[in-house]
């Protein structure tokens, strides 16, 4: 597979601040700066 030929950005659904599930593929060709942690 082609380096270029690869998505960017998988789609992955996550919650946010305001519990609207949202999808990060719709962020593609948009820097983005995602954290995520766990309170073990």
């Amino acid at each position: 597979m082609i380096q270029s030929e690869r998505p960017f950005l998988p789609s992955l659904h996550l919650p946010d601040l305001d519990g609207q599930m949202i999808d990060l593929s719709s962020y593609a060709n948009k820097k983005l700066i995602v954290f995520m942690w766990s309170s073990w």
